[in-house]
């Protein structure tokens, strides 16, 4: 598949193994929602808060800010 040119990247896209393997780790191990107060859920949030100081540092900007998908976020804010 490497011979692929892929357009259509709004829809899906393909995944670095090693961006694969780091989801899998966090679906069989981390699966809390990060605003449950429960010990799964605290977990979850640490995880969350070092997801956004990485991608931060990664890209020279003070606050990362992960949001919803468009049509869910529209829908969430009314517009």
């Amino acid at each position: 598949m490497s011979d692929i040119i892929y357009f259509d990247n709004s829809a899906t896209t393909s995944v670095y193994p090693e961006v694969l393997s780091a989801m899998n780790e966090v679906y069989l191990n981390c699966y809390g929602n990060p605003s449950s107060l429960h010990k799964l859920g605290n977990e979850a949030d640490k995880l969350l808060q070092k997801s956004r100081e990485t991608v931060a540092k990664t890209l020279n900007v003070m606050k990362a800010v992960f949001i919803l998908p468009p049509v869910e976020l529209n829908q969430i804010t009314g517009l």
